[in-house]
């Protein structure tokens, strides 16, 4: 495909995507995805999660996702690391996570502060997962500014904890509050997309769909 098709393919996938003519949209970024875009692999995978435009399965939606984190898309990266992070299968996490810190992402530098508070790297480590939660919160991380404020708090910084919970909370109701506007689905799966959004995504409104 030339550039003029692959920008046709986008534009016609994300206007079909907004006018909820899920079926056009996903076969717009099926012929995407399958060309390689891993922003497209992602999107493709969430449809099937969704049953939007498409029957769910969850399988092929994990299919998609492990494409996309193959072909470098942060956004998977960090949804399959803490999947294997849950599953306890801790160095698959760690080496993924990793690759998702390197592209600065907030979310992997959040997840990393969980996996070194819980000793996913051999031992506990406050005092390092306090720097990346701070990292990622100072980079308006939302759910990053909630794990800076517990951790503060059980390290007896309860002024700082306080501060930073207090962060969370206005942010988290302007984030939705702005997340509602943008939001193309149906109200059924609105929590649904806002809080993978904020587990996996950038937290940011101009990338909805946590590319």
């Amino acid at each position: 495909m030339n550039k003029i098709d692959i920008d046709k393919l986008y534009s016609n996938a994300e206007k079909n995507y907004e006018l909820k003519e899920f079926k056009k949209a996903f076969e717009s970024y099926l012929i995407l995805a399958e060309a390689g875009f891993s922003d497209a692999q992602v999107i493709v995978g969430k449809m099937y999660f969704s049953g939007s435009g498409v029957s769910e399965n969850f399988d092929l939606f994990l299919n998609w996702y492990e494409k996309a984190a193959n072909n470098g898309s942060s956004h998977a990266q960090v949804y399959l690391s803490r999947k294997y992070f849950h599953e306890k299968v801790f160095d698959k996490s760690i080496e993924l996570c990793e690759l998702a810190v390197e592209n600065n992402y907030s979310s992997a530098i959040r997840l990393k502060g969980t996996l070194l508070e819980n000793g996913c790297y051999g031992e506990e480590n406050k005092s390092k997962a306090l720097q990346f939660f701070k990292k990622s919160s100072e980079m308006g991380n939302i759910l990053a500014m909630k794990s800076y404020a517990r951790l503060l708090w059980k390290e007896k910084k309860i002024l700082f904890g306080l501060l930073w919970y207090l962060k969370y909370i206005f942010n988290i109701r302007k984030f939705m509050k702005e997340y509602k506007k943008i939001y193309s689905g149906d109200d059924d799966s609105f929590f649904n997309s806002f809080n993978g959004e904020l587990l996996y995504g950038t937290n940011s409104i101009d990338n909805k769909l946590g590319h």
